[in-house]
Formats: structure tokens, sequence, C-alpha cells
């Protein structure tokens, strides 16, 4: 059995063999949650990503973090289960995803 790439279904000694086997690369998806009409999930715009980093991942012997499911959406305010960030928040959030992860 082969173990996921999927880092929040890894314990923390996966993840520690992963590095000590010389891996270095954690990709972090970044998607919105927001409104896609009346037939669209309002996670569209994380579900792309994190099968784009699914399918990156494999090439590049890498793992995935958690999905970073917020995002800069004001144009879709008003629309129900819409999640934005302002950006500086955006920004703060992202710059700790990544200085944690290093």
């Amino acid at each position: 059995m082969s173990r996921s790439i999927f880092m929040p279904e890894m314990t923390n000694l996966q993840v520690r063999e992963y590095l000590e086997g010389g891996g270095r690369t954690v990709i972090v998806p970044v998607g919105s949650t927001e409104d896609h009409g009346d037939h669209g999930p309002l996670w569209t715009d994380v579900y792309i990503p994190l099968e784009v980093a699914r399918r990156a991942a494999h090439e590049l012997e890498a793992l995935v973090a958690p999905p970073v499911g917020f995002g800069l959406a004001p144009d879709h305010r008003g629309a129900s289960g819409l999640v934005h960030l302002r950006l500086q928040t955006f920004v703060s959030l992202i710059r700790d995803v990544c200085m944690t992860l290093v």
C-alpha cells in the first residue's frame, strides 16, 4: 500500500519519513469559496487547484498541503455561502502557511 500524498491523510511520522528521505516539496492549493451560479458548488475554485496539485505532486514527488479555501472574492459579495478575505489577511495567511511548512 502506497502512502498518501495528501498531508491531511498522513501522520506526522509519515511526513517526517518523507522529509528524511529527501523530500522537500509541498504544494499548497489555493482557491476561493464563492458562488458559481445555481448549478456549481461553492468549492469549484478549490477543487480545481486541488486536482492540479495532486497531478503535479506525482510528477514532482511532492506532498499536497491542505487547501486554502478562502481567497479574494469581494465581487461576489451578497452571494449565499461566500467566504472571502481582505487582501492583507489573505497575504498574511499564505505567508504563514508557507513559512510554517519551510
